[in-house]
């Protein structure tokens, strides 16, 4: 029960963060936003408006107790609600819906390597990933599996054009 308490109160204090117009920081500790995010970059937030988030901006929201960071596809109302459809870049078919009130801020920056990378400055390659990303991805995998095949298809035949070192 300590625990959930505690979570509780971090919770809290990072929205409050947010809303109150300071910038969080926090470490990348998934590969879902592969190529554009990785494992151990660290990531800068802040709090925008719902109404000035664009196709494409990657976004902090929390799903149950834990924090996401996914890239923004659409903002739509369904039923009077504002709806919002998001995914991780390195999952071309899995997209997550949220309410409006799940979202808590967008990545401005992020830090890899000691360099500093802006995404706003990156606006035409976050819209192309949002749009594109269902359609590159599975071909890459179609790709890397082809030539997956291919490799074991040589070496169970023995084929002698085959080297292994």
């Amino acid at each position: 029960m300590a625990i959930d308490n505690k979570y509780t109160i971090l919770q809290t204090t990072v929205e409050e963060l947010l809303t109150d117009g300071y910038l969080i920081h926090v470490v990348v500790s998934g590969n879902s936003m592969f190529p554009a995010l990785r494992k151990g970059d660290f990531l800068e937030i802040k709090y925008v408006p719902i109404e000035n988030l664009k196709t494409g901006d990657i976004i902090l929201f929390r799903e149950n107790s834990k924090y996401i960071v996914h890239r923004l596809i659409s903002k739509h109302n369904y039923q009077g609600r504002l709806i919002i459809t998001t995914k991780g870049d390195f999952f071309f078919l899995f997209y997550e819906y949220l309410l409006a009130d799940d979202y808590k801020g967008k990545v401005i920056k992020y830090k890899r390597e000691g360099m500093a990378h802006y995404t706003d400055i990156n606006k035409h390659f976050n819209y192309i990933m949002a749009i594109l990303s269902p359609v590159i991805f599975p071909f890459f995998v179609y790709i890397a599996r082809l030539f997956v095949n291919m490799y074991h298809l040589k070496k169970n035949r023995g084929d002698s054009s085959f080297h292994s070192e």
